[in-house]
């Protein structure tokens, strides 16, 4: 839709459900999920509606496309081998990679605005932390270390600090971090539950 005067071009055309767009760094292309095949699979597409591509191809679902900073690849979950893991592909769907293995589930991805780290949801300790890894997979590390629920990481745009919900003040709220885990702050505190948090631009 165009903001200005509210014009609205449809950009799939394709059976089945569509959900979870995300716009490319560029702002060219969008990724998305759809159930088109049965489960749900990542695709891209122009947002002319050119140029549609399907990422993944499995009997399982892979959900949450989060672009790279640089618009070259894509980090998503997927519970093709049992468990929610998450993976990366590049977007012409070249070296696919999985870059979690726990006994929890892995899910919510968000990489920090550098590419070189993502952020994660991992309920592996029995209990949903905030994760970091390297962009390859490597290093995991948890964060929050609380044994209330850690949910929905989302990295500011300088890097340095992680906006999460938790429910360690009994709903969930907004709690904020340095990007190594210190300094956890409340900044919520209304009732019901807050959770997905979205920083403003730069």
């Amino acid at each position: 839709m165009i903001v200005d005067n509210g014009q609205r071009f449809r950009v799939t055309n394709m059976a089945g459900e569509k959900i979870a767009p995300v716009w490319s760094p560029d702002g060219h292309h969008l990724a998305f999920e759809a159930d088109t095949s049965g489960n749900w699979e990542i695709y891209t597409i122009k947002a002319d509606g050119t140029e549609l591509r399907r990422l993944t191809d499995t009997k399982a679902d892979n959900e949450t496309p989060v672009w790279s900073p640089d618009g070259r690849a894509l980090v998503f979950e997927s519970n093709r081998d049992g468990d929610w893991e998450l993976y990366r592909i590049n977007i012409d769907g070249s070296d696919e990679k999985r870059l979690t293995s726990s006994s929890g589930a892995d899910s919510n991805p968000n990489w920090s605005p550098d590419g070189t780290k993502i952020a994660f949801e991992s309920r592996r300790d029995g209990n949903d932390e905030i994760y970091v890894m390297e962009s390859d997979g490597q290093n995991q590390r948890n964060l929050t270390r609380n044994p209330a629920d850690d949910a929905c990481p989302n990295w500011a745009w300088d890097g340095q600090r992680i906006a999460f919900g938790s429910n360690r003040a009994e709903t969930f709220q907004i709690f904020l971090m340095n990007r190594d885990g210190t300094e956890q702050t409340q900044l919520t505190h209304v009732g019901g539950d807050n959770k997905w948090p979205f920083w403003a631009p730069r």
